[in-house]
């Protein structure tokens, strides 16, 4: 395991400010493994930030354990589970194997491991929305998939907004955080560019 038709990818989010002459780096989330017709199956996920040391979470997924190096923890893993890189092409994914698994009013549940645990994501589909985009240069207007992650009490209290756009292969062109203390964190794609590398 795995096997040999699945095909391997990397994963990489960085988050960072731009200053007057650089660029200063806050943090960086890798996710590393295979992916099948199921879509993708993490096998390490690292997280690393200028406040605090880096730290990995691996999925054994042959044991079906989540195990976490801060705290030296393991939990049980379930079926199609996550990391916080790789839930959003995860998502992609899901539309692009059976658009209708998107539809409007759809709710589905996918494990998520970060930092020191992994907690079920309850999403729901809201539907088809148009959104002013730089990725339609003429029109500016792109037509998106909205999911949200709604609060969740006793596991996360912020709620996520994820837009995906089907003509660009379901990538997520948007994706806004909103905290319970009403701090609205918003990124928007505005270019993509695709780097495809063979290995043998």
């Amino acid at each position: 395991f795995p096997s040999h038709d699945m095909e391997k990818y990397k994963i990489s989010i960085e988050v960072g400010i731009n200053l007057l002459i650089t660029k200063l780096n806050l943090m960086t989330i890798t996710s590393e493994g295979y992916s099948d017709i199921y879509g993708l199956m993490p096998i390490v996920s690292h997280d690393i930030r200028r406040t605090r040391a880096a730290t990995a979470i691996r999925f054994n997924h042959k044991d079906k354990v989540i195990s976490f190096s801060s705290s030296n923890k393991s939990i049980p893993m379930e079926n199609g589970a996550q990391d916080a890189a790789s839930i959003l092409m995860q998502l992609a994914a899901i539309g692009a194997a059976n658009k209708s698994q998107l539809e409007a009013g759809r709710e589905f549940s996918i494990q998520v491991a970060e930092g020191r645990d992994a907690t079920p994501f309850l999403f729901r589909v809201i539907g088809e929305e148009e959104i002013e985009s730089k990725l339609e240069p003429e029109s500016g207007k792109l037509t998106t998939i909205h999911i949200t992650r709604p609060p969740k009490p006793g596991f996360y209290n912020s709620q996520l907004d994820i837009w995906l756009a089907p003509s660009l292969g379901w990538y997520p062109v948007q994706i806004r955080n909103t905290e319970s203390n009403g701090t609205i964190t918003n990124q928007v794609v505005t270019s993509i560019k695709q780097n495809i590398r063979y290995e043998n």
